[in-house]
């Protein structure tokens, strides 16, 4: 896992995609925040852990719900 993380952040070709994520309704179901999911890699999310932003598989968990929502301010 820790290389597809690797990969998808060192853009390389990937710098070519136009929008890397696809942005929609917070997993954790939060108004007013939203989650970002890899257009590259389909069921993977951009959440935060352990005071760093990566990229990872969607978990049904309640935790990674939340690490994978952002509110917009």
């Amino acid at each position: 896992q820790e290389d597809l993380a690797i990969k998808k952040l060192k853009f390389g070709e990937l710098a070519l995609e136009k929008e890397l994520f696809r942005v929609i309704k917070a997993l954790s179901g939060d108004e007013g925040a939203v989650s970002f999911e890899s257009k590259i890699y389909a069921g993977y999310y951009l959440r935060h852990a352990n005071f760093k932003a990566q990229i990872d598989q969607l978990s049904d968990t309640q935790l990674f719900r939340k690490d994978a929502s952002f509110k917009v301010v």
